[in-house]
């Protein structure tokens, strides 16, 4: 990326963060953002520090404000630690939409490992080809993939009931590091073994201000993503919103009913889908694919 196209999109980023607010909000913010880097923690960093009591995820658990979202991230990531995690590691997250991704995710970046996002459509075999290829040794799941898991041939295995054990226990502050691992998004895999597209980091301003030069999000918005988070076009709204100290509406499972109810009951800004789930919400005929 060009020094010009990260100006581009660090204007774009600055003119969809501000807002009239309390001048020590931004201040603070930005101490967050500098201390944890361009990651997925840093920009839950900045929006903790700034709208602390903000809701930052809706999903089929409840809510959770920004505050408790960074401290429980924090108690994941000591937690994920103990278990042998470190900035060395490789973390495969195989879970629904939900706060089970959502801090795995952000607790894995808080310790500088590498992250690869799986597609919750595989099969024990593709699983295990695909945890020998990228070379993951800790696998994070849902209870409904417990099965898979177990023949995954991750060394470590961590489940949704010990992360919400996790999660729960004390929140002392975690120490930022200043390593930054990849993020690994996989092929579809259609003309053999799904194979990794890695990346270091969020991409920082230049890739979020790139996103907003074409899509209108603003700071405090309410957005529903129904479409996966393992997938590119979901997880880059994640971030986008994480960064942006919005409220994000997310389901363990895609219904159309229940999407366009989300839509209607929070006041959404913005929702994120793929064009099959577009197309089953707009096609009453389509709902039950």
């Amino acid at each position: 990326m060009s020094t010009s196209d990260r100006l581009t999109g660090a204007a774009a980023l600055a003119k969809a963060a501000l807002r009239l607010e309390r001048p020590d909000r931004l201040p603070r913010a930005a101490a967050a953002l500098a201390m944890w880097g361009p990651t997925l923690a840093g920009g839950v960093a900045a929006s903790s520090a700034r709208y602390p009591l903000t809701t930052a995820l809706i999903d089929d658990d409840g809510s959770m404000t920004y505050a408790e979202l960074w401290g429980a991230t924090d108690s994941v990531a000591r937690g994920m630690r103990k278990r042998g995690v470190t900035h060395t590691s490789t973390v495969g997250i195989l879970a629904d939409n939900g706060r089970l991704f959502v801090q795995a995710f952000i607790a894995a970046s808080k310790l500088g490992a590498h992250i690869v996002l799986l597609n919750t459509g595989f099969a024990g075999p593709q699983l295990a080809d695909v945890t020998v290829a990228e070379k993951i040794d800790v696998l994070v799941h849902g209870e409904r993939f417990a099965d898979v898991a177990r023949i995954s041939g991750a060394s470590i295995l961590i489940d949704a009931a010990e992360v919400r054990g996790m999660s729960a226990s004390s929140w002392v502050p975690m120490m930022p590091t200043r390593r930054q691992g990849r993020t690994v998004i996989l092929t579809s895999g259609t003309t053999g073994r799904p194979k990794g597209a890695g990346r270091v980091g969020s991409g920082g301003a230049g890739a979020i201000g790139g996103m907003l030069d074409r899509i209108p999000c603003r700071a405090r918005d309410t957005t529903v993503i129904a479409a996966p988070l393992f997938h590119a076009w979901g997880l880059a709204h994640l971030g986008l919103a994480l960064t942006l100290s919005a409220t994000i509406v997310v389901r363990r499972r895609f219904d159309p009913d229940r999407t366009l109810a989300d839509v209607a009951e929070h006041r959404a800004d913005g929702l994120v889908v793929v064009p099959v789930m577009l197309r089953r919400m707009l096609d009453p005929s389509m709902a039950s694919l």
